[in-house]
């Protein structure tokens, strides 16, 4: 199983990978701050809990492996394994030394969180699919308490 989370699909399934069994998934997500990649925390525990129901194993990737490959295999550790955001990105980084996550997307797993931890009042599948902030106050207003987080993560 390949989860790619790019733009552009990445690898072209021919031959022995697309006869041999091989599912692949493409999550269509740019490594910016405007890119809303909740919206496919569904699709991707879906096709991860798949390959787990299997004792099957998947492959994250993106361009570098540094943000938005991270980010995916964070928020199914937060939203199977019941951990905390900081939990879930230290296990992660664990793994992958070199994982750094934009302040988006961070921010978006404080969401998941908060989702998850019964925060909100939106169901969480309702939640994710909306844009996380639609004004530059919004954004400003949430970088104090999220860069208090991140700072926690990283020292």
């Amino acid at each position: 199983r390949v989860l790619n989370v790019t733009l552009q699909a990445t690898i072209q399934l021919t031959g022995a990978a697309d006869g041999g069994g091989i599912a692949y998934r493409q999550l269509p997500a740019s490594d910016s701050t405007q890119q809303n990649i909740k919206q496919y925390f569904e699709e991707a525990f879906s096709f991860i809990e798949e390959a787990r129901k299997n004792n099957s194993n998947v492959l994250i990737h993106c361009q570098a492996g540094v943000s938005r490959s991270p980010t995916i295999a964070i928020a199914y550790i937060m939203k199977h394994r019941g951990l905390t955001m900081i939990e879930a990105y230290k296990m992660v980084k664990n793994a992958r030394s070199i994982i750094s996550p934009n302040l988006n997307f961070m921010g978006q797993l404080l969401e998941l969180e908060q989702c998850l931890r019964a925060e909100t009042k939106l169901p969480c599948s309702q939640a994710w699919t909306q844009q996380t902030a639609s004004t530059p106050e919004e954004v400003t207003s949430g970088c104090s308490s999220l860069k208090k987080k991140v700072y926690k993560i990283k020292n």
